[in-house]
Parts: structure tokens; C-alpha cells; sequence
């Protein structure tokens, strides 16, 4: 969801829309495999965000495999080359992604 800089939290519109959407039935995201991320320009990372987004995952048929906050973004990802220069950083990301790939398939 989008990031609001003045209230951390989902904008309106992002809200809403999952508002409608869960409905229909709340259940959104069908028990599919997910990751949330969270980031932010300061050091939290959005991790309150990332915090109520998980604690509310079970309710919205979310089968949550990781979540990563990464913090200080302008000092992790390099805008030029379109990279992340923080090992650690991508590290996690790369971990959270490896939840998605290795399920087991039917």
C-alpha cells in the first residue's frame, strides 16, 4: 500500500479499496502465499505499518511466509543503478522472496 509521510499508515484511497474489495469477501488475498515489505526514509523502516498489516493478515486469508521492514532507504537502495547497496537489506529481501519459491506445488 502506499506510503503517507504525515500519518505512516495506508493512504485513504489504498484503504478504501480494500475496504471494498474485502466486502465482497474478506478473505482478499485467498490464503496465497505473500510477503510484506515495509520501508521508509527514516530509520523504523515503517515497521508500525508492517506490524498492524501482519496483525491483521489472518482476518484477510493471508498466508504470510515473511515480512521485511528495511529503514533508511535513500541510504539502502542506490537510485542510479536501480540496486540495494545494503548486504544485509538484501539479504532479507532475497530470503523473503527464496518463502515464495519454495513452496511445495500440488
Amino acid at each position: 500500500m502506499p506510503h503517507d509521510d504525515k500519518y505512516h499508515y495506508p493512504t485513504a484511497r489504498s484503504t478504501g479499496i480494500f475496504a471494498w474489495a474485502s466486502r465482497i469477501d474478506q478473505k482478499v488475498f485467498q490464503d496465497k502465499p505473500t510477503v510484506y515489505l515495509s520501508t521508509s526514509p527514516g530509520p523504523g523502516g515503517a515497521a508500525s505499518v508492517l506490524a498492524s498489516a501482519k496483525g491483521s493478515a489472518q482476518f484477510f486469508g493471508v498466508d504470510l511466509k515473511a515480512a521485511v521492514s528495511v529503514p533508511n532507504f535513500y541510504d539502502v537502495f542506490d537510485a542510479e543503478t536501480g540496486r540495494i547497496k545494503e548486504p544485509n537489506a538484501l539479504a532479507d529481501l532475497i530470503a523473503a522472496a527464496e518463502t515464495l519459491a519454495l513452496r511445495e506445488v500440488a
